[in-house]
């Protein structure tokens, strides 16, 4: 198939919709089908060196969201969509977030009839609650619902999701999975020279958070309850992977925190298999990445009850659930993990079984087959009304030489 693909985000950002598409886009690739990345400038520049023959990157200019997030959105492109687009017609086109671009997108493919896929990767309305601006995240619902209803088919992480959202009168919704990569992340990656940079003793528990490092991912909730463990626990480390708006705050606000910064590849899989607590209080999650590398880690991981977790893991068993909206019972369900120390062996192979049934190559399977359906789909219903126009025109060719 020949498919267009639009994001706002790519590698290198650090990210899980810059990781999913480009699993997808690996993929697709290796499947052999022809692939065309619209995708930011800085994306396209940053890996133009590593495409392959049966991938084009496009690069799209893009701003930053004004005071919210750390987020930047690429810039509507239709015109340019367009003459692309007749130039080289896709088979099928895939809108994985429904910014400037995916509208544009969007519009232009409907005009074309152009059968359209979209992505559900982010919840950004309720991104928009945590910074406070809950009339523009009922504005932006309304918004979401709109786009996703006029594609052909909504892709969504899991299959929670999938019902909420059709709760809520979206249509055509199906589940494409997560998948991760146990090869890299793995406890085999664990360090010890990693654990005395960060003052770590082998008797020492080391928590870890990886994430972006802003409001909606709840990072205090984390940092909160590493500092109550450390009162029965005073050996115990807390390392934050990543960066954000809100690093410098947090920084200050505690200073007994190993602020690692961002990480990409091995040093990634090192600070994950080196540590042995994995907190991650985010409830804005479509489904959580992070989540499913801390397992394939080894990681005994404490999370928000939703998105990848509730996937995944089995409480008590591979990991640690706690419900959405409390800080002190996350609290709490991290004091449990903590304490049941003899039993981290179990937990920590339970946990590596759990992501390990998560495949990236099934789930490129599975993308593959909704947009092939889709694509099908759309031209038999066009081969239909062909006829449909044939057959039409032969019955009112010989009324319409009868008229005077």
């Amino acid at each position: 198939m020949r498919i267009s693909i639009l994001t706002d985000t790519f590698a290198p950002d650090l990210n899980g919709v810059a990781v999913t598409v480009g699993q997808l886009v690996g993929g697709l690739t290796e499947r052999g089908h022809e692939i065309e990345l619209f995708c930011p400038k800085r994306c396209a520049s940053a890996g133009a060196r590593e495409v392959e023959s049966n991938l084009a990157l496009s690069g799209v200019p893009r701003f930053p969201v004004p005071k919210h997030c750390g987020l930047a959105l690429a810039a509507p492109q239709g015109a340019r969509l367009r003459s692309r687009w007749k130039e080289r017609r896709p088979d099928v086109i895939y809108i994985a977030t429904e910014g400037f671009l995916g509208r544009s997108a969007l519009v232009t493919a409907k005009q074309m009839r152009i059968p359209v896929a979209s992505g559900f990767h982010t919840n950004a309305a309720y991104y928009l609650r945590q910074y406070h601006l809950p009339g523009f995240s009922k504005i932006l619902q309304r918004y979401l619902k709109s786009f996703h209803n006029r594609s052909d088919c909504t892709l969504v992480p899991t299959l929670k999701l999938a019902m909420q959202l059709m709760g809520r009168g979206y249509k055509n919704v199906f589940r494409l999975g997560r998948g991760v990569d146990t090869e890299r992340f793995s406890p085999a990656r664990r360090s010890g020279w990693l654990r005395e940079q960060w003052g770590a003793a082998p008797e020492d528990p080391v928590a870890l958070y990886v994430g972006r490092i802003a409001a909606e991912k709840s990072l205090p909730v984390a940092l909160e309850s590493a500092r109550a463990l450390r009162v029965s626990h005073p050996g115990l480390k807390m390392v934050v992977v990543g960066d954000g708006p809100l690093l410098g705050k947090l920084e200050k606000c505690y200073p007994e925190v190993i602020w690692a910064g961002p990480k990409t590849g091995e040093l990634l899989a090192a600070c994950y298999a080196s540590a042995d607590l994995f907190l991650f209080p985010s409830e804005t999650e479509t489904y959580g990445n992070v989540v499913a590398e801390a397992l394939a880690s080894g990681l005994v991981t404490v999370a928000i009850d939703g998105a990848a977790a509730s996937e995944l893991i089995i409480s008590g068993k591979n990991g640690f659930l706690s419900p959405p909206g409390d800080g002190l019972l996350f609290q709490s369900v991290a004091h449990r993990a903590l304490s049941l120390r003899d039993r981290w062996e179990k937990i920590r192979a339970s946990a590596r079984v759990a992501a390990s049934a998560a495949s990236w190559d099934a789930v490129t399977q599975t993308f593959e087959a909704h947009l092939a359906q889709i694509a099908d789909r759309r031209r038999v219903d066009g081969e239909a009304r062909s006829a449909s126009r044939r057959v039409e025109d032969i019955s009112l060719g010989p009324i319409a030489t009868n008229h005077p």
